[in-house]
């Protein structure tokens, strides 16, 4: 019996493990504060013109939240991630190094924002060197029920 049990951990520990198996653990920690501002593109009416027609114009009936549980983080992260990977310079190219994904509810979609490190030098000491290239948040908007992307905000 002992030898089965590990046989089977050996086992178990050893399927390799995706290199998207996150979850939610990069999870930004300001995204509680971070909700509202990204709420106005589906709750604003003034945010038409971002929206488009994939995506309707929700009410305060409709549900807002941070999603925190890992298996739902993970299979919307497991759509995202390929994609950018594929198609947006910056992952293409593979200098996203180490990033945050925070995923949202907004009612009947998933809303998750990718932000990657900045790995810009830091400002030489004793220079006015204000502009840093930084890399910016990309929102990536799925239908909830089956993961379809619908929009790609940069």
């Amino acid at each position: 019996m002992r030898y089965l049990l590990l046989t089977w951990a050996v086992t178990v520990l050893s399927i390799p493990m995706s290199a998207n198996a996150q979850g939610c653990q990069r999870t930004s920690p300001d995204a509680a504060e971070d909700i509202e501002e990204i709420a106005a593109t589906f709750y604003d009416p003034e945010s038409g013109d971002v929206r488009g027609t994939a995506i309707q114009l929700l009410t305060s009936a409709d549900t807002a939240y941070v999603v925190r549980h890992d298996a739902t983080c993970q299979a919307v992260l497991e759509e995202a991630l390929p994609y950018l990977r594929q198609h947006h310079p910056l992952w293409v190219a593979g200098q996203e190094g180490n990033y945050q994904a925070t995923v949202y509810r907004f009612g009947p979609y998933y809303a998750v924002e990718l932000v990657p490190e900045d790995r810009s030098p830091p400002p030489t000491p004793g220079t006015l060197e204000m502009v840093r290239h930084d890399h910016r948040a990309t929102l990536m908007v799925y239908r909830a029920s089956d993961l379809t992307l619908l929009k790609l905000l940069a």
